[in-house]
């Protein structure tokens, strides 16, 4: 019977009659079955995590009053911005950003995971044009695979937010309306959601090994 356990630090999984560790930080792990045999094993390290600093291009969704591209300089939320445009903004923007991998992240043994932090609402990501699929909730991450490569990598994050914010900002004086609701739930004083990519986003390393019988 194969199952697995998901802890703080990682997971543990039984496969083929092998328990498979899988963990993103240094340690020891033990399981005693019920037939009394221990099993065991020891990750001397992982290598650091992998944060994503600096600016980020981010292309808004045409029709929706924001600018058509802009360079955040950091990770924030939209309803945060200066300009209207973002502040108030409700649809769809890509994010992109190249970042490099060293060689040693990239060794077998070793798996890599993207963490994307704080999302508002929805993500789909794509790393050097391959799916890494879609996070709707949080724990905001996705397995990255073989699509990583050594050296230069292209990340591509499409968020999507609901029509809260635009609502609210298509009340405010002199506002050119956008949005259209059956019912009046938010005026120009209600308070922004978070939206877009809010970070931080960071590649997480974890290393796998199998759990040896010990005599």
């Amino acid at each position: 019977m194969d199952f697995t356990y998901h802890g703080n630090d990682g997971t543990l999984t039984l496969e083929d009659e092998n328990f498979v560790w899988t963990t993103s930080k240094s340690g020891t792990q033990t399981v005693r079955t019920s037939s009394g045999n221990v099993y065991s094993a020891s990750v001397k390290s992982v290598p650091q995590p992998i944060t994503l600093t600096g600016s980020w291009d981010v292309t808004f969704q045409p029709g929706r009053m924001a600018p058509e591209t802009a360079v955040f300089d950091s990770l924030y939320s939209f309803s945060e911005s200066s300009v209207p445009g973002i502040r108030y903004f409700a649809g769809t923007a890509v994010y992109t950003k190249r970042f490099n991998i060293p060689k040693k992240y990239l060794q077998q043994g070793t798996e890599l995971q993207l963490n994307l932090g704080s999302v508002g609402v929805i993500a789909s990501v794509r790393l050097n044009g391959h799916s890494l699929g879609t996070a709707w909730k949080a724990p905001y991450r996705l397995h990255i695979g073989d699509a990583a490569q050594v050296g230069d990598n292209l990340l591509e994050i499409t968020v999507t937010n609901p029509w809260v914010n635009r609502l609210i900002g298509d009340e405010q004086p002199g506002a050119e309306k956008l949005g259209t609701a059956t019912w009046k739930h938010w005026n120009a004083d209600s308070p922004l959601q978070p939206a877009g990519l809010m970070g931080p986003v960071t590649i997480q390393p974890q290393v796998t090994t199998v759990l040896k019988l010990q005599k």
